[in-house]
């Protein structure tokens, strides 16, 4: 007999049999895009892609120092808001199972005002801030640390990486100015190796489990996420 909580939703049975016709009608040269774990994961493409060119052209890694940058960036703010989404889909889920078996919740997802800003906002600081509001036990120092390491190099500007001209955010009246007038170090292959680090702390999805037992920070919400899920179902919410 099979328990109430391990049926899977229809709505998610339909998802997963849509992928699988798609993986088998994908011809060579073509490639399978999203489905129910939206594969590929941004964060960890980014990452890989930062690695896979720094590894690329090791004679002369200036030429794409710019753009690793910027992978390595994004790799970061995406994991950080895919940890805050997750969180508050969690705390969504939880508050609808307690109102529906009338109960006192003590979720707390997050306000509308936060949402807007983390879709609004590209300060790191700002985002690794709301996470250890909410999931301080998930925070590492290291992340801390490489935030700071990406940020020593914007000057205040998220798009350091991406113009050749930016504006310090906390001078918006200021001229825009040449991103790389002023030359500097840039530690690249110390900073990849940090966002490795960091990405398999906060966003790393595993088919197997890993030896240590250690799973990432988005695959534990995820797990809790699945729990949920067939909460909801078993009561018709889903």
């Amino acid at each position: 007999m099979t328990d109430e909580y391990d049926a899977t939703p229809p709505s998610i049975q339909s998802l997963l049999t849509k992928e699988a016709d798609l993986l088998q009608k994908a011809r060579p040269g073509e490639v399978v895009l999203g489905g129910i774990f939206l594969q590929p994961h941004l964060s960890i493409g980014y990452a890989c892609a930062a690695r896979h060119l720094l590894s690329a052209d090791a004679k002369k890694p200036h030429t794409f120092l710019p753009p690793i940058f910027y992978l390595v960036r994004h790799a970061v703010e995406l994991a950080l808001k895919d940890l805050l989404i997750a969180y508050h889909q969690n705390e969504i889920d939880q508050q609808r199972i307690d109102e529906y078996d009338g109960v006192p919740t003590n979720a707390k997802p997050l306000s509308e005002t936060r949402r807007r800003e983390i879709a609004r906002t590209h300060d790191l600081r700002r985002i690794l801030e709301w996470v250890f509001e909410v999931m301080p036990a998930y925070v590492q120092p290291n992340w801390k640390l490489l935030v700071q390491h990406i940020e020593s190099h914007e000057k205040g500007a998220p798009e350091w990486s991406r113009y050749e001209t930016v504006r310090d955010r906390k001078n918006k009246s200021g001229p825009m100015v040449p991103s790389y007038r002023v030359p500097q170090i840039v530690a690249i292959e110390a900073l990849v190796g940090e966002l490795d680090l960091f990405i398999q702390q906060a966003a790393e999805i595993t088919s197997e489990p890993q030896k240590d037992g250690d799973i990432s920070a988005l695959e534990e919400l995820g797990l809790v996420a699945q729990h949920l899920a067939q909460h909801l179902y078993s009561r018709g919410l889903l």
